[in-house]
């Protein structure tokens, strides 16, 4: 008899750097898996790159749904790619459908908000939104590192230049 809470969602302890490898192992013996990845751009030397990369949201995890009396977690753990499964007191841990749910949303939701952030190009104006300037008007000049950037702030009459996290303004 199958106990009620089969088959479940499980969290999977993949190698070093081998989450796509114990990805693939794994759905080729029929587990179902979800392995969260967000696109970002490059930045070198301060300067975006026109290139985009597909970066593993939670490097050496991803989740495998199945159900441990058809297909062994024994087999699971000896895939190519995986070291083993996450458990608490012994137990492998189970997340429940509607739980998995919850997290798969909330990660799409910020992954969509990572790949769909933008940044301004030089000249654009933008308005700053958090920090000592909020409020005030400026002009993007360059990106300075991955999260901050270069702003052109015009306080009495005089051009300022100042680097600001990325989260402190928004398109004017």
């Amino acid at each position: 008899m199958t106990n009620s809470i089969f088959p479940a969602w499980f969290v999977v302890k993949a190698k070093y750097n081998q989450e796509r490898r114990a990805e693939s192992s794994l759905l080729s013996q029929g587990v179902k898996c979800y392995l969260p990845v967000i696109t970002t751009s490059s930045m070198r030397d301060g300067k975006k790159l026109n290139q985009l990369r597909d970066n593993v949201l939670f490097p050496g995890y991803l989740f495998a749904y199945f159900d441990p009396e058809v297909i062994h977690t024994t087999e699971v753990k000896n895939s190519r790619g995986v070291s083993g499964l996450v458990s608490f007191g012994g137990a492998p841990a189970i997340i429940t459908d509607s739980k998995m749910d919850d997290i798969r949303k909330s990660i799409d939701s910020r992954a969509a908000a990572l790949s769909a952030e933008s940044i301004p190009v030089k000249g654009e104006r933008v308005e700053l939104t958090g920090g000592s300037l909020e409020g005030l008007e400026a002009v993007y000049d360059e990106p300075d590192g991955l999260r901050r950037s270069i702003l052109l702030i015009n306080i009495l009459g005089k051009q300022v230049v100042r680097s600001v996290s990325n989260k402190d303004f928004r398109f004017a």
